[in-house]
């Protein structure tokens, strides 16, 4: 089934809108979900995506990132699923573990592009 992780920020003055999420293994497709909460009960849906990773000889993809709006809760939960395609006849699923778990803010200030 699924891994899931759940961190305790500590504060709930921390305004965080991204989390980036690095896990074992290559070439595969995972549905991941992020969570928030307040009191580590009452959960609340912050973004559900998948995390991508595939590599061949010099070309490589690697979507380990979920952006959504500014948040603040106390608790992020992060739970993400095996690779449906990696499971085999005998219901076996890919193991896979969680390498790093990042909470972040991501600021993108607007500015000139110029071409000279």
């Amino acid at each position: 089934g699924p891994s899931e992780l759940t961190l305790d920020l500590q504060r709930d003055d921390i305004q965080f809108n991204e989390v980036k999420i690095v896990t074992s293994g290559i070439n595969f497709r995972r549905a991941a979900e992020v969570e928030g909460s307040d009191d580590g009960k009452a959960w609340r849906k912050l973004v559900a995506a998948n995390l991508i990773r595939f590599e061949h000889e010099k070309q490589k993809i690697d979507l380990d990132s979920l952006t959504f709006a500014d948040s603040r809760f106390r608790y992020v939960r992060v739970r993400v699923q095996p690779d449906p395609a990696k499971v085999t006849g005998d219901n076996e699923q890919e193991l896979f573990r969680f390498l790093e778990v990042s909470v972040l803010r991501h600021v993108e200030d607007p500015g000139e592009r110029l071409t000279q």
